[in-house]
């Protein structure tokens, strides 16, 4: 009998690469991943012209290719960090 393969794909979050196992990642996931506070706001970014949307907690994000994250402190209005 074969193992099935678990499929990994790189991410990046806050400029750093992580492997993540199978098709799909959580808020929770890249929080623990990227070792971000809670009070954080987490970004997917995304090709311009369109805004980076805020990645919440019944998001399941569907991995393609180098899937970019990043978060933003409380005390930042607006940017990247």
């Amino acid at each position: 009998m074969t193992a099935t393969k678990i499929k990994t794909h790189t991410v990046e979050i806050n400029a750093k690469d992580y492997q993540v196992e199978g098709d799909h990642i959580t808020l929770a996931q890249i929080r623990q991943l990227g070792n971000i506070p809670a009070d954080h706001k987490v970004y997917h970014e995304v090709p311009q012209p369109v805004d980076d949307p805020e990645v919440t907690e019944n998001d399941r994000i569907k991995l393609h290719k180098l899937e970019k994250f990043y978060s933003v402190s409380p005390s930042i209005t607006g940017g990247r960090v």
